[in-house]
């Protein structure tokens, strides 16, 4: 859901942050907004350092819930973008693009520490596997094929469903079961490095 739902806010900033001008001929086109789309891009620095600052207070559940619900609001809001003035589409194009962003950061953490070390490396890549499928269903999402409020709807859906889905995984910001301090001793001892006086 991350992986679509974040593409589609990328793929919406050129479509929806346009504005309306007037040239010398009296002409009226439409011209991209490069400010607003700057600013939308920058935002994913703003998603990192959000997701440094905030997944160890927060813990990664309630971290992810509450940032995917945020992008299913603004996604929500995207689903009516010709009754909504300009910079208020414009600042719900960024806060969906920072949101979906942010709360993906914390998924790629949460998702491998969620799986139990035998399994780690295949549970992730099967995440990455389900994630390319979300990329592949973007491009047709934001198409002509569905109407706005299709797409808003399907977006705030998913983003809703990847809320609950990341409140009903285990949370594992103070998680230590994969560290076995008897066995780090001993491992030490038998490389010849002396224990550890941890």
């Amino acid at each position: 859901f991350m992986a679509m739902n974040y593409l589609c806010s990328v793929l919406l900033g050129p479509i929806l942050l346009t504005k309306t001008v007037q040239d010398e001929t009296n002409a009226v086109r439409q011209d991209m907004d490069f400010f607003a789309l700057s600013i939308s891009s920058a935002s994913e620095i703003l998603s990192v350092a959000l997701c440094i600052l905030l997944v160890d207070r927060w813990g990664r559940r309630h971290f992810q819930a509450v940032l995917y619900s945020i992008a299913g609001l603004a996604a929500l809001l995207l689903g009516f973008r010709d009754e909504l003035p300009y910079p208020v589409m414009a600042a719900v194009v960024i806060v969906a693009r920072c949101t979906s962003f942010s709360a993906g950061c914390g998924s790629w953490l949460h998702t491998p520490e969620v799986f139990p070390v035998q399994v780690r490396a295949t549970g992730h890549a099967a995440c990455n596997m389900m994630a390319n499928v979300g990329r592949l269903l973007a491009p047709l999402l934001v198409s002509p094929y569905f109407s706005p409020g299709a797409c808003s709807g399907i977006m705030a859906s998913t983003l809703g469903c990847a809320a609950m889905l990341a409140l009903a995984a285990p949370e594992t910001a103070a998680r230590t079961d994969d560290f076995n301090p008897s066995a780090y001793k001993a491992l030490r001892q038998v490389s010849g490095q002396g224990a550890c006086h941890c």
